[in-house]
C-alpha cells in the first residue's frame, strides 16, 4: 500500500490534468498512488488518464460521476473511499505541484497532522507556457531556476511570488500560526476525514465548502494544523474566475456553526 493518496480535483481541463500528471511523475518520492476525482464524465479526460505514460496504471485510479451542477464535494468524497492509503493530499486541477511536494506533505504530516499550504499565482503567459511544456515544472521546482525566473514571473502579472521559494529556514522562522487552509493544497490523515464524515455534500457551489467548512469542523475536534508554506509548493494555473462567494454556500456553513454539527450529515455516509 502506498504511503499517500493524491486526490487531484478536476473538471473538463485535461491540458491542465496533464501538466499535473507529469508533475507527479517527476517527484522526489513515489510513494503515492494518484486518483483524478473528476466531477463529471468527460471524454478529454478519460482518454488523457487511459492514453498518459507519466503515471503507472497501477498508481493511477479515475473516480467519476454525473456531470449535474457543482458537486466538487461529492467527487472527493468518492475519492475517499476509493483510496488505498491512509494519509490523503488534496489539490485542484488547475494547480502544478512542485517536484517535492509530496515529500513535503507526508514529512510535515508525520500520520497525525492535518498540513496546510498556500499556492503562487501565475500569470496567463507563464500559465500557458507550463500547460504546453509541462517540464517547465522542474525549473520552477529547481531553487535557483525557480529564482532565474521570478522576473518573467513578475512581469506576467504573477501573485505570492514568496510562496513559490522552497526554503527550510523561511518555513522555520515565518509565523507559527497556520494560514488557513486551502481546498487546492492540503493533506490529513485519512481516518481524520472519516471521524467528520468526510466532505459536506450539501455545497454545491464553489468556495467555502471545501475548505473553510472543513478547517472549522477539524478545529473543533482539536485535530492539529501545521503551516507547509516554503516546502509544499504549488503553482496555480491563471484562468477567468466567473463566480464569487455564494449566498447558499455562506448559509449552509453558518448553520452547520450554528448547529455545530462537526460531523456531517451528508458525508461519507448519509444519514
Amino acid at each position: 500500500m502506498s504511503a499517500s493518496s493524491v486526490i487531484v480535483s478536476v473538471y473538463r481541463d485535461a491540458v491542465a490534468l496533464r501538466s499535473i500528471l507529469y508533475a507527479l511523475s517527476v517527484q522526489s518520492t513515489g510513494d503515492f498512488e494518484v486518483i483524478v476525482s473528476e466531477d463529471g464524465r468527460s471524454d478529454e479526460i478519460q482518454s488523457l488518464v487511459s492514453e498518459q505514460s507519466f503515471i503507472p496504471r497501477g498508481r493511477l485510479l479515475h473516480v467519476t460521476q454525473d456531470d449535474i451542477g457543482f458537486r466538487k464535494n461529492r467527487a472527493l468524497n468518492n475519492a475517499i473511499r476509493c483510496s488505498r492509503a491512509d494519509h490523503l493530499i488534496f489539490i485542484d486541477g488547475d494547480c502544478v505541484p512542485s517536484s517535492r511536494f509530496v515529500a513535503a506533505h507526508q514529512a510535515l504530516s508525520n500520520g497525525e497532522f492535518v498540513t496546510a499550504g498556500r499556492r503562487l499565482e501565475l500569470g496567463p503567459r507563464f500559465s500557458e507556457r507550463l500547460r504546453q511544456k509541462p517540464e517547465t515544472i522542474e525549473a520552477l521546482s529547481s531553487s535557483m531556476g525557480y529564482l532565474t525566473l521570478i522576473p518573467k514571473i513578475l512581469i506576467d502579472h504573477g501573485k505570492n511570488i514568496e510562496s513559490g521559494l522552497h526554503s527550510s529556514v523561511l518555513h522555520r522562522w515565518r509565523s507559527r500560526k497556520p494560514s488557513p487552509l486551502l481546498g487546492c493544497n492540503f493533506s490529513c490523515p485519512k481516518w481524520y476525514l472519516e471521524q467528520l464524515n468526510g466532505f459536506n455534500e450539501d455545497y454545491e457551489h464553489p468556495g467555502i465548502g471545501e475548505d473553510t467548512d472543513l478547517q472549522w469542523r477539524l478545529e473543533q475536534s482539536n485535530f492539529s494544523i501545521t503551516d507547509a508554506k516554503f516546502l509544499a509548493i504549488l503553482f496555480h494555473l491563471h484562468h477567468e474566475r466567473n463566480y464569487g462567494l455564494s449566498e447558499k454556500n455562506l448559509e449552509i456553513f453558518q448553520r452547520t456553526q450554528s448547529e455545530r454539527c462537526v460531523v456531517t450529515r451528508n458525508g461519507l455516509l448519509k444519514s
